[in-house]
């Protein structure tokens, strides 16, 4: 019954119910190719895109958005892996990305460590586009004590 009313929903909205994941290729030619093959292991049942620079007509961002809208128009995002390096060439292609998908960001860096981008954890996905390694986001300041509310319980007795 529920598989029904999701199919029914998904064909009034002109969309197919199964998510793709489309990658974007926003940096070294040889780091992408292993994001992408990490996705393709992590991800085996869904279908996989590769958005290279190459195959976009170059622009703004938001000109680079439309030309993946009218390219995934009937598919349904699932999973937007992109690749975060140093290079500012690709930063059109990666704001297009959160143009397309934006709650379904997953954030690859130079290392191939990955992190979802989310509002509810705004600090440690900016600390993560910083360089910082995802080993450390979570990581709290020593000034933020008086507001944490998981404190370290000491025993004042040792047996």
């Amino acid at each position: 019954m529920r598989a029904a009313i999701r199919q029914f929903i998904f064909r009034i909205l002109g969309k197919d119910p199964e998510a793709i994941v489309v990658s974007f290729a926003t940096g070294d030619g040889e780091l992408a190719k292993q994001m992408f093959a990490e996705i393709q292991q992590l991800e085996p049942a869904r279908r996989h895109f590769l958005v290279t620079p190459a195959e976009l007509e170059p622009g703004s961002s938001f000109k680079i958005y439309l030309q993946l809208r009218k390219r995934f128009l009937r598919q349904r995002v699932g999973l937007a892996p992109v690749l975060f390096t140093n290079d500012q060439s690709y930063r059109a292609l990666r704001r297009a990305a959160f143009l397309l998908s934006p709650t379904k960001i997953l954030a690859f860096n130079q290392r191939l460590e990955r992190h979802h981008l989310r509002l509810r954890a705004a600090i440690a996905s900016w600390l993560f586009l910083r360089g910082v390694e995802v080993d450390r986001i979570f990581l709290r300041p020593k000034w933020l004590v008086p507001w944490k509310k998981d404190r370290s319980i000491y025993p004042s007795t040792v047996k």
